[in-house]
């Protein structure tokens, strides 16, 4: 697990240089790492300019579901800022999903203190926690009264599956078109690179005996991210072994999926059917996913098979 994350980071460095050179940081990345990090442009003026430059976003996001989603959720979203007080001490955002009996929306929290959530990171941190991410998965899940009810309400219980189509859903946004700047692209690859980060931290501190002060340097030495957040980032990853593997471990074998998808199917695949047949497994381990996704691929193949006959 240490060596795939090593090897991980390594790729994703490989894709900020190309990203470097189109924001005119050619063979610079560490500058245009710190070029990122205290430019004032990236920051909001307020917790209120922040929270509306969000909400806006997330709306022109919203336009977009119908053309990659057939299967589309009844429950809405907000957004709201975290207090300031405890913002600090949390990541730049987070889900809170739509509880079970659809009394009341699910909320997209938003940092309250905005040199957290700089604005090349918001495309990503949208598409990951709102829609299509944590909030749009989780309310269809919700949906699904032909599922056990450990599917439908288990999502913590099977981490690699639901944040692996948060992430999945990050690299998606490429295909909808919400990364309009190479800032925002670097902001998508900021985030990938803090999974695969963590690949090489949790199992420093747990299995090679790194010190927290190594790991918090490892991270700082690759992110743009606060110092407060990179601390935060390590004491949870020290506090619960193994969790934090679970994200691009679950991103890596969505990625498979839908590469196996598009080969198979060529000229058949569909947005739509595939993004059905993932989010509508329910909260499930990896390896009963890839059966649920071949069992749906040889449908598909059955399909048209007896389509062409």
């Amino acid at each position: 697990m240490h060596a795939l994350g090593l090897t991980e980071v390594a790729r994703i460095e490989t894709e900020i240089e190309v990203v470097a050179v189109g924001a005119g940081f050619a063979g610079n990345v560490s500058g245009y790492r710190a070029f990122l990090a205290n430019a004032p442009e990236f920051i909001a003026a307020s917790s209120q300019a922040l929270r509306e430059s969000i909400e806006v976003l997330c709306k022109r996001i919203d336009r977009r579901i119908p053309d990659f989603f057939s299967r589309i959720p009844r429950i809405t979203y907000g957004v709201d800022s975290m207090p300031e007080a405890v913002s600090a001490r949390m990541p730049p955002a987070y889900a809170q999903p739509s509880p079970a009996d659809g009394s009341s929306a699910g909320v997209f929290w938003i940092s309250g203190l905005p040199s957290k959530a700089p604005s090349y990171l918001h495309p990503a941190l949208v598409v990951h926690e709102a829609w299509p991410g944590h909030l749009m998965h989780l309310a269809l899940l919700n949906e699904q009264q032909d599922l056990p009810a450990f599917r439908r309400y288990g999502a913590v219980k099977y981490t690699a599956c639901v944040e692996g189509w948060a992430l999945y859903c990050e690299t998606l946004g490429i295909e909808m078109g919400v990364y309009t700047t190479p800032h925002q692209q670097y902001g998508r690859l900021e985030m990938e690179l803090w999974r695969a980060v963590r690949l090489v931290v949790d199992t420093g501190i747990h299995w090679k005996g790194w010190t927290r002060a190594q790991a918090i340097d490892y991270m700082a030495s690759l992110l743009t991210l606060s110092r407060d957040t990179i601390e935060g980032e390590v004491d949870r990853y020290a506090a619960l072994p193994a969790q934090a593997l679970a994200y691009q471990i679950g991103n890596l074998k969505l990625r498979e999926l839908r590469q196996r998808a598009e080969t198979q199917l060529g000229g058949r695949f569909s947005h739509r059917a595939f993004h059905a047949a993932v989010m509508t497994a329910g909260a499930v381990t990896l390896p009963v996913l890839d059966d649920l996704v071949s069992d749906w691929l040889q449908r598909e193949l059955r399909g048209a098979a007896d389509h062409a006959a």
